[in-house]
């Protein structure tokens, strides 16, 4: 199953969401025979990651929006915060490797969650995006706290 389709989900996720549906519905359940049960937990599982490509479809692919787009005005955080720090917020992101700076934006400036970040940046769980948010978090506050590009360690 593609990621973009997963949307966050890991496979163990879609097996116990599954039977924990097949547990639901038990006493509907009639064995006919040996392997009975398993082929029905089989074709739960495979229901389930059907039901996910399908919704998975019926979503947006996100794409770019260009430059033109761009709203001039100040943005919310220039407004919230002021422009000499929201220069050196600008300035110490900049200094971010490029991954965390991806990840402060998405979450800071765009407001992401945890899951929509690990799905945006190919991650396999929100706890990954979470952790990686933090760290890049930690390293923006002392690159703020410097001003100067030297990192304080």
């Amino acid at each position: 199953m593609p990621a973009a389709a997963r949307f966050g989900t890991q496979t163990i996720d879609i097996v116990m969401e599954a039977f924990e549906s097949v547990l639901k519905r038990l006493g509907n359940f009639d064995a006919k025979g040996r392997g009975a049960f398993e082929a029905y937990l089989q074709k739960a599982v495979f229901n389930r990651g059907r039901s996910i490509l399908r919704a998975a479809n019926r979503r947006p692919v996100p794409q770019q929006l260009s430059e033109e787009l761009r709203d001039q005005s100040p943005s919310p955080l220039d407004l919230a915060i002021g422009n000499a720090t929201s220069e050196a917020y600008q300035a110490a992101c900049n200094r971010l490797p490029e991954r965390w700076r991806l990840a402060v934006k998405l979450h800071v400036e765009l407001g992401y969650t945890s899951k929509e970040i690990a799905v945006e940046m190919g991650l396999t769980t929100a706890h990954a995006a979470h952790e990686l948010v933090k760290r890049a978090l930690l390293r923006l506050a002392r690159e703020m706290g410097n001003g100067n590009g030297e990192t304080q360690e």
